[in-house]
């Protein structure tokens, strides 16, 4: 498994025993040739199959009764990506999942127990076909075979193709009749059955299977027509949530190749790993694969706490879309960043671009599962809709629709403390102020989750507060690092809202290289004499405190003798100029310190130990910036444009905003995994600049098709009126996302970070 963030990610015991015995078995030497072991695999037994077998994969989502081992989805995933990082072509998951899961659900004994155990003990291979010839891998509900009833058994008639185990000794046959669709056990040799054969393009050799008056018995029905299709159907999404992971493990495998090729071929006298664009290109990469990553594990996580078939299926979708075109945009980037190497049968990235083409495209693209999702969604199915809200969250719902002003939803520009703060107040009155801060603190102690959960909420009415560096940068840090006095003065003054505070970090020489700080803060007893510039201040005119950052020893290196100080913005000293942007409004500051007197005791931390909270900030400031709030919002308004000009289910508008949309549910597992590793104590690093980068960019990709789709209105400085007496200013809402990739250290910066310290690329 080649993790880029291992350290970040939480598995059972049970998960992880199996993900490392999954990467010792594809390490060994025996099995490295990835092109020895294409093509027909079941019946001729090759050793590694046997092997898998051996230790009991085959069994890992069968249970007791047939000597399986059950094993959670969580699991499950780990060992289908190293199948993927292996690129083995051996037919786990059209045997331990789909085959397995179909034997699983019979109401049969028969099949239930005993011929399930023979397929775990590798005694007998099953295939499932069910996709008609021309309706392709996304159709659950199969036309392609009728089955007619003939005395106590069924005649099978019609044609059935894509079935990736050509030699399998039977096929579990999806059939439709008048009473639904049957899943019928049908042997090779039967009597009408043509099996023809044709090679994918990674080699692998599929059947197409063509029933002239096939015969079922009684005996050969495996799941009775009024169950089979809803049995099919949730078989198929357990098939594509392990389907997502081979992609997951393929496109990881394929970056770690290219990250080792890019450190030892030279070019113009030096390794391309130094050249910046290639750099740039794989910490973009990088980011495709923990985005995907966090959605199979999103996904199987959902498969492990619920059994709600709807949400399952909006899970699977959501991974195997994500996967898909996220498996082919990085495989083939490594294809370029190989060069002519890639093009040849000496390099085995090729082969990964071959297995990545068969699998994205079965099971459904990522287009059709994107759709699916969408649809699921729409109808209610997402756990984020108003008919499925927990208790307490459509608690929070009813209230805020109650009681929100008119004048906050939707504004169109960012609204300023001093503007929100009634609203800040009655937040606070109810106890939800800080819902990620602990109950000990005074915050909700909402879960990574359930903190996204809450603000798709607050977005359904377009609130745009929560800006709040108190409560989203300097209360984690004083939580984590404050003295007890510290703690007690300052957090229930940034919960209540009687302070509101600035970030002074940003210089005019020291931008995204935020150490090269000029700002300086000598000890004269008892007290700290500041002195410095900040600039790029958020709404400093506003704010009661700043902490800010400034060199206590000059002679120290860089990142050293830096302090963290907290100031009161009324000490003398302070001049503060606002920063008209580009929307008209003062967002922005230059805040001048002149001899600025600030007491030892607002010393946070260790003298000249500043740049350990620095970061800690940045993190916050980066996972903050990174919250998938910003872009949920601008899909909410895109949506509501759209509507509003009579594009809702016109197809080029609904590709573009289901696109973006699934964009914004990997970054939203994105943001939830990482959220959820620092609140487990873990440590995060570069990685967190890939949240940064790609939460910004996604923001502004929507607000780009918010500013198309609104045409020329879009172009007016005025806003406009999407019903329920509500209204939208698309030109400043796209004006109003071109910082966030500058802001926070700039995406540039961010990726020189990922390919040093993440991909280690120099």
């Amino acid at each position: 498994m080649n993790h880029l963030t291992p350290h970040i990610d939480a598995f059972s015991e049970e998960a992880l025993l199996v993900g490392e015995s999954a990467r010792a078995f594809f390490a060994s030497s025996d099995i490295k040739s990835i092109r020895a072991r294409l093509g027909r695999l079941p019946s001729h037994r090759p050793p590694v199959w046997r092997q898998m077998i051996e230790m009991g994969w085959t069994g890992w989502r069968a249970d007791a009764a047939a000597q399986g081992c059950a094993l959670s989805f969580e699991a499950g995933v780990l060992l289908h990506e190293e199948i993927g990082a292996a690129a083995a072509p051996e037919p786990l998951l059209q045997t331990a999942v789909l085959a397995a899961g179909l034997l699983g659900r019979s109401p049969s004994p028969a099949h239930a127990v005993e011929e399930l155990r023979r397929l775990v003990l590798g005694e007998r291979c099953c295939a499932v076909a069910w996709q008609p010839p021309a309706r392709g891998a996304g159709a659950a509900e199969p036309r392609g075979v009728t089955a007619r009833r003939q005395g106590d058994g069924v005649v099978l008639r019609g044609a059935l193709h894509f079935v990736p185990m050509a030699d399998a000794e039977l096929f579990l046959v999806a059939a439709r009749c008048e009473r639904g669709l049957g899943i019928y056990r049908i042997r090779r040799d039967a009597p009408g059955l043509t099996i023809a054969e044709v090679e994918r393009i990674d080699g692998i050799v599929c059947a197409e299977l063509a029933f002239a008056d096939v015969r079922a018995e009684a005996a050969d029905t495996v799941i009775p027509p009024e169950q089979g299709a809803a049995a099919l159907e949730e078989v198929l999404d357990e098939g594509r949530l392990a389907l997502s992971a081979e992609l997951l493990g393929a496109m990881a495998e394929v970056l770690h190749l290219t990250l080792d090729y890019m450190r030892t071929r030279k070019q113009f006298g030096r390794a391309i790993s130094g050249f910046q664009a290639l750099q740039h290109r794989a910490a973009d990469l990088a980011g495709q694969v923990e985005a995907t990553r966090s959605a199979v594990q999103a996904a199987a996580r959902v498969f492990d706490q619920t059994a709600d078939p709807v949400r399952r299926r909006i899970a699977a979708s959501r991974a195997k879309a994500s996967a898909s075109a996220g498996a082919i945009e990085v495989i083939t980037a490594c294809v370029q960043l190989h060069g002519g190497i890639a093009y040849t049968e000496e390099c085995d990235v090729g082969v990964y671009l071959k297995r990545a083409m068969a699998l994205a495209a079965w099971l459904g693209d990522a287009r059709f599962n994107r759709d699916r999702a969408a649809a699921l969604a729409a109808r209610g199915g997402d756990e984020g809709a108003h008919t499925a809200l927990p208790g307490w969250l459509e608690e929070i719902r009813a209230w805020v629709d109650e009681n929100l002003p008119r004048e906050y939803r939707y504004p169109a520009r960012r609204m300023s403390w001093r503007e929100t703060h009634a609203w800040h107040q009655k937040l606070n009155a109810k106890g939800w102020v800080a819902p990620a801060w602990p109950r000990e603190f005074g915050g909700m102690g909402l879960t990574p989750y359930e903190e996204v959960q809450l603000h798709d909420v607050y977005e359904t009415f377009g609130i745009n507060t929560f800006q709040n560096m108190g409560l989203t940068m300097l209360g984690p840090l004083l939580q984590r690092y404050g003295t007890p006095e510290q703690q007690r003065k300052y957090l229930p003054r940034i919960l209540s809202g009687e302070t509101y505070w600035c970030q002074g970090y940003s210089e005019p020489e020291a931008g995204s290289d935020l150490a090269s700080l000029r700002t300086s803060a000598v000890l004269e007893g008892d007290e700290f004499v500041v002195n410095g510039q900040k600039i790029w201040t958020s709404l400093a005119h506003e704010a009661d405190m700043m902490f800010l950052l400034a060199r206590t020893d000059p002679a120290a290196k860089k990142q050293q003798g830096i302090s963290f100080l907290l100031v009161d913005m009324k000490t003398p000293g302070i001049a503060v100029n606002p920063i008209v942007n580009l929307t008209g409004a003062k967002d922005f500051c230059s805040v001048f310190l002149d001899n600025v007197r600030v007491p030892r005791e607002n010393l946070v931390g260790e003298l000249n130990q500043g740049w350990t909270m620095a970061k800690s900030v940045l993190g916050s400031e980066r996972i903050m910036i990174g919250h998938p709030r910003f872009a949920k919002s601008a899909l909410h308004m895109l949506r509501q444009v759209g509507a509003s000009r009579g594009l809702a289910e016109e197809p080029v508008f609904l590709h573009v905003y289901r696109g973006l949309a699934a964009e914004v549910a990997d970054l939203e597992a994105l943001y939830v995994r990482y959220l959820d590793a620092l609140r487990n104590g873990r440590q995060l690093g570069a990685e967190v600049s890939l949240l940064k980068i790609r939460s910004s960019e996604t923001w502004q990709r929507i607000v780009d098709a918010l500013r198309e789709t609104a045409g020329e209105q879009g172009a007016l400085n005025a806003r406009e009126s999407v019903g329920d007496g509500l209204g939208l200013h698309s030109a400043v809402q796209f004006l109003h996302a071109r910082p966030a990739t500058i802001y926070g250290g700039s995406n540039e910066i961010q990726r020189n970070i990922l390919a040093a310290h993440l991909l280690k690329l120099s």
